[in-house]
């Protein structure tokens, strides 16, 4: 997958609910190979967001000229859980690519 900013705007992302309510209390793990090109200073990065409560995590993330790399970002899937979200995105200018998207448990 690739995104660019092609003109200003606050972000833009790609994202898939995904039903974890079996996984209550255990920890997941989203995980990508990024790469970018001239991302500016707010970044290209994975997300998970636990919907019920409402909870949003970030990788670390890239920012200008980077290489392929794994990045990822973990998850303790709360109680009372039906799905939480997983995406990328770009928050800022320049271009990010995605591959290898893996999610899994990881206790």
């Amino acid at each position: 997958l690739r995104f660019t900013r092609t003109e200003p705007q606050v972000y833009g992302e790609m994202m898939q609910h995904v039903e974890l309510s079996r996984y209550a209390g255990k920890t997941v793990e989203l995980s990508a190979m990024l790469k970018s090109a001239d991302v500016g200073p707010k970044g290209w990065k994975l997300f998970i967001v636990g919907n019920m409560p409402h909870t949003l995590f970030y990788s670390p993330g890239l920012k200008g000229t980077m290489g392929w790399q794994r990045q990822s970002v973990q998850l303790k899937v709360p109680p009372n859980i039906g799905e939480v979200t997983i995406g990328a995105t770009l928050l800022d200018s320049g271009t990010g690519w995605l591959d290898d998207v893996q999610l899994r448990v990881v206790n």
